[in-house]
């Protein structure tokens, strides 16, 4: 169903007097004043398929206060309360106030201030997240000056529902900024840095997670050693966090150099290690890093599923230097040697998860020997490169070296071809 801010939508594009691209603009001054000037009120009324409302995509999007304004005059001169209007929930239970805390501008979020005062912002979203959540996460220092000054430091203790401060949203902002206004106006002993949200993780983790370098030597001279004994969700440590970084590999190598072979060779409570998260979100110098630091056995060592390194590089989507650097020190054989709980193998998982260039690395192997590799289920590599998202490719590329093309039909202990399973994802690739 169409949703009536859509319908709008519609028929202001099919409007020639209309500005241009009037469906990107609906949230500038201008695109504001054309859709009040033609439809009037019903644009106070309208939402769209989600249930965000006008006031709520426009605090949103807006980099200024003037469309924010011109709905004020049009809500006034039609007898409506400015107020009520502005704090109505839309999708997720969302006020205007948190669409604007997530505006990369604080420009609409200044004006709902100044509009509302401090009552509405410890409302609560769908999430049990208020608005300062959100400003932490997405804003910078300005923003939460703001709050300061309407609500008091106080603000700054609430928590969403997953247990969260403004801390922890803080280190997942793509800058430190806010991280270290916080630090420095709350937090002198370190406190609220080790505080848990509900999954286990401090902000600590998280930051190592989501931020840089300089942000983990900001944390460690406020904890000092502390932090790299500091336990996260299934017991991860720092190390683990940080190699889970897929914006940079810096941190990962910061905490090699400060957290030490012992430290580093700690698994969670899956038993999964440093070097089996590197190996899945990581480049080939974060493992040559370990590898250095901790020897072959990194290399070796499996989880509680009995997955080694070599399982998790063959499902790293960001890049495969990390399969090609333990493939060149394994040799390719590890590829179909290695066997986890449920008898897979890398070269199943790198035809799950994987590109045909990757499958290249089986050049030097027994074509044979690969497509008949089964797991404990019965299903070959065929059956893997049919569930892969680019299984278009993967079955051509398994075709194409399949000595009987009847491998298609394959069936595994379930009675489950690769064309069945590929049917179910992509049908037409089937037909062609």
């Amino acid at each position: 169903m169409t949703s009536d801010l859509e319908q709008l939508l519609q028929e202001a594009q099919a409007d020639p007097s209309a500005p241009e691209d009037i469906a990107d603009r609906i949230y500038e001054a201008e695109g504001i004043r054309f859709l009040l000037d033609k439809f009037g009120d019903s644009v106070l009324h309208a939402a769209d398929d989600a249930g965000n409302t006008v006031a709520n995509l426009t605090a949103r999007w807006c980099q200024t206060d003037e469309p924010l304004q011109l709905l004020s005059e049009a809500l006034s001169s039609a007898g409506w309360s400015v107020c009520e209007f502005f704090t109505n929930p839309g999708a997720e239970n969302a006020c205007p106030l948190h669409c604007a805390a997530k505006n990369p501008s604080i420009a609409a979020l200044q004006w709902l201030m100044q509009l509302l005062g401090a009552e509405y912002l410890r409302s609560p979203d769908a999430s049990h997240c208020l608005p300062v959540h959100y400003s932490a996460l997405y804003q910078c220092p300005d923003a939460l000056e703001l709050y300061k000054r309407e609500a008091g430091l106080s603000i700054f203790e609430e928590t969403t529902s997953r247990e969260r401060t403004v801390f922890h949203c803080a280190a997942m902002n793509e800058s430190a900024d806010n991280l270290r206004w916080l630090i420095s106006e709350l937090d002198g002993e370190g406190s609220f840095l080790v505080a848990r949200d509900i999954s286990g993780n401090t902000p600590v983790h998280l930051a190592a997670w989501c931020q840089d370098v300089d942000t983990m030597e900001l944390l460690k001279e406020h904890l000092g050693e502390e932090m790299f004994d500091l336990s996260g969700e299934d017991g991860e440590t720092l190390a683990h966090s940080a190699a889970q970084n897929t914006q940079s590999g810096e941190v990962l190598a910061w905490c090699i150099r400060e957290m030490g072979p012992e430290r580093l060779a700690t698994a969670d409570c899956w038993g999964k290690t440093v070097t089996h998260r590197a190996a899945e979100n990581q480049t080939a110098e974060s493992l040559q890093l370990l590898f250095e630091a901790l020897g072959r056995p990194c290399l070796e060592a499996v989880d509680s599923s009995g997955r080694s390194a070599v399982h998790y590089a063959a499902t790293n989507t960001a890049s495969d230097s990390a399969l090609r650097w333990i493939v060149d020190l394994l040799g390719p054989s590890c590829l179909v040697k290695e066997t986890d709980a449920q008898g897979i193998k890398p070269v199943h998982l790198m035809a799950r998860h994987l590109d045909t260039e990757a499958l290249d690395y089986l050049d030097s192997l027994d074509y044979r020997l690969v497509f008949r590799t089964t797991d404990r289920d019965g299903r070959t590599l065929v059956h893997y490169a049919a569930e892969n998202e680019l299984c278009r490719d993967m079955l051509a590329w398994c075709v194409s070296h399949l000595e009987d093309p009847m491998w298609l039909q394959e069936e595994d202990l379930f009675g489950k071809s690769p064309l069945y399973i590929a049917s179910g994802r992509k049908p037409e690739y089937v037909i062609e």
